[in-house]
């Protein structure tokens, strides 16, 4: 098959990830289709056995492989591209021609802006793509030239995000390397890095992210996620504070730090746990399970004993991004 002739059936497969809705049969059918074409021409698969991950001291940059299953991942993929897509048509408004792209962290198949370059003409929109694992930026590269898109890109660039210097001025800053409660990988670091370079009128992506406390009830989280009781309205979490929210104003580590008080009686919600909710652009949002980046994560059980009133959280970004807490008010 013909590189160009794939374009229109990546065209459509884009639109059904963006007008979609929560038709969450076609959002899968059309990110697994996007898949196949994009692992078929690369040779990428997301169950690949090979590990080339790079241990950064900002943090890890997932393997090829691992980036490949981001896109598999379809409310992810899809409220991405749906934010990025809003970005993009904000920018055109304000006749900004092109619209100056930064993408930071591409991964393999440089899912986040492929697909949508199939929506423009050259001219309207042009993007400089970097990536620190060869492989995933030879790959996007070859994938984004094979279609055709080539004419899009300023340039391809093997470089570290969180040490990059600009040399032009960028209308969005792309940069989806994270996972839950921002742990484990480089974002914290790449965005402390970017934000002072950019221009008061730039976007990033995502554009905020937010941490929150609940305490749960397990067994109720299970019952809720059960799809006969989807209606019921099962109370499962109660909230309790939030942590921080992390964004363009908030990125360093004074900032990303919250407090908690642990209610007198905790009653069944014995267990700690924190939140994420990923705001990609304007009202494209990532909530609790939507995808991997917004599982929640479990800091404290109250099931033997109750031993705290007040709980610190907050995010040591000295070495790979770590939400860390202490117990400051025992009962």
């Amino acid at each position: 098959m013909k590189s160009r002739s794939l374009l229109p059936e990546i065209k459509a497969l884009t639109k059904n990830l963006l007008e979609g809705g929560e038709d969450f049969l076609l959002l899968k059918q059309s990110a697994d289709s996007l898949y196949q074409i994009f692992s078929s021409i690369t040779g990428i698969k997301a169950n690949s056995l090979e590990n080339n991950e790079i241990v950064l001291p900002t943090g890890k940059a997932i393997s090829s492989a691992s980036a490949a299953h981001c896109l598999i991942e379809f409310m992810r993929t899809a409220v991405f591209l749906r934010g990025i897509y809003k970005a993009i048509q904000q920018k055109k408004e304000e006749e900004k021609q092109p619209v100056q792209i930064l993408y930071a962290g591409c991964g393999p198949y440089a899912t986040l802006i492929t697909p949508l370059l199939s929506l423009y003409q050259q001219g309207e929109v042009e993007v400089t793509v970097i990536d620190i694992n060869k492989k995933s930026l030879n790959s996007a590269k070859g994938l984004i030239e094979y279609l055709g898109l080539g004419g899009f890109i300023h340039d391809f660039l093997f470089t570290d995000a969180a040490k990059f210097n600009f040399d032009r001025k960028y209308d969005i800053i792309i940069s989806e390397t994270m996972s839950s409660c921002l742990e484990g990988e480089p974002l914290p670091h790449i965005l402390h890095n970017l934000a002072p370079q950019m221009s008061s009128e730039a976007i990033f992506i995502p554009e905020k992210v937010t941490i929150d406390a609940y305490l749960t009830n397990p067994e109720l989280e299970i019952a809720r996620m059960r799809w006969e009781n989807r209606d019921k309205g099962i109370v499962d979490k109660i909230f309790i504070g939030k942590i921080f929210e992390f964004d363009l104003q908030n990125n360093e580590g004074e900032k990303l730090k919250g407090e908690v008080d642990i209610p007198e009686d905790t009653g069944t919600y014995y267990e700690l746990k924190l939140f994420t909710t990923i705001q990609v652009f304007a009202d494209e949002m990532l909530k609790e399970r939507d995808c991997s980046l917004t599982l929640p994560k479990k800091f404290y059980d109250f099931r033997q004993k109750r031993y705290a009133d007040k709980i610190d959280f907050w995010l040591d970004v000295t070495g790979h991004p770590k939400i860390n807490c202490k117990v400051v008010e025992f009962t």
